[in-house]
């Protein structure tokens, strides 16, 4: 009798793929724990699919370097359209909106192929890798962006803001003022 409930679970993930809806990102103290359990979220949702379409899936025991690497897209994407967006309906639209959008033209932002905002800056044409050149826009004061900078600041060993703030740049473009 609990196939009803995983129903209804796949069906708000699926419809609406808000990863938000189902992890509290509030409860991780660290990115990497928050990226794996999403990492095993999504296989677990697949398989609920399967079973509800009865069909078969293999499932590994531990998830994947790709599937790390899109729980922690899903969870950016995620988070930008519920802080960014009226940046996000400002690209889609082009400027035809008719409204503007400061902060969409100061940050050159674009939305790229995995549907994540991201800053061009002067540095298109450095030899660089392209994370650096177009960093992912993030919302400011949310516990995601602490995240992300506590990583950083455990990586570089606690060595400093400036070290911190360097290694936070390399990825990410943490918009410095409240909206």
């Amino acid at each position: 009798m609990q196939v009803p409930v995983s129903v209804s679970l796949v069906s708000e993930v699926s419809e609406e793929r808000n990863i938000l809806n189902i992890v509290d990102v509030q409860m991780y103290s660290s990115l990497v724990k928050l990226h794996g359990t999403v990492a095993w979220i999504m296989p677990f949702i697949s398989n609920l699919k399967a079973l509800v379409g009865k069909k078969s899936r293999n499932v590994d025991e531990y998830a994947s370097t790709d599937e790390t690497n899109s729980a922690g897209v899903m969870l950016i994407k995620d988070i930008q359209q519920r802080a960014c967006s009226k940046e996000f309906e400002f690209i889609q639209s082009k400027g035809t909106s008719g409204k503007r959008s400061v902060i969409v033209n100061q940050l050159n932002l674009f939305v790229d192929e995995k549907g994540v905002i991201r800053c061009r800056s002067r540095l298109e044409t450095a030899p660089l890798l392209e994370a650096s050149k177009t960093p992912i826009l993030l919302p400011y004061k949310t516990y995601f962006s602490e995240l992300v900078v506590s990583q950083a600041n455990e990586r570089m060993f606690h060595d400093g803001v400036g070290e911190t703030l360097s290694a936070v740049r390399e990825r990410y473009f943490i918009l410095g003022v409240e909206r």
